[in-house]
């Protein structure tokens, strides 16, 4: 999927080495839609370094392009589901759309 949505908060980074020895990097971004009645918050997280790098330069406020995929997965009964970003870009004022939070068309929501 992709949106448009504005910066509400920047995680913090979180890092470690896996049981194999590789470094890995993760960050968590908040962001609002006001394409409803009622603003939404998404929690998005980027793993891996080459998504971490524009997500350890986002501001408060800022207007962005973001593509993720929701993903769930059953644990004891109970169904949990998390939003993988795949890219964010920050947006200059001119490229924002009008509705932030608006969805591209499906042939656009493609990550690949």
């Amino acid at each position: 999927m992709k949106i448009y949505a504005k910066v509400v908060e920047v995680g913090e980074l979180i890092s470690g080495t896996s049981d194999n020895g590789n470094d890995w990097e993760k960050q968590q971004v908040v962001f609002e839609t006001t394409h409803a009645d009622t603003p939404k918050h998404l929690a998005v997280d980027f793993m891996g370094e080459r998504k971490t790098k524009t997500t350890k330069t986002l501001q408060k406020g800022q207007l962005c392009e973001v593509v993720f995929e929701p993903t769930s997965r059953k644990w004891e009964d109970k169904w949990f589901t998390n939003l993988e970003g795949y890219a964010v870009t920050p947006l200059v004022a001119a490229d924002a759309p009008k509705e932030v939070g608006a969805m591209m068309s499906p042939k656009e929501e493609l990550p690949y």
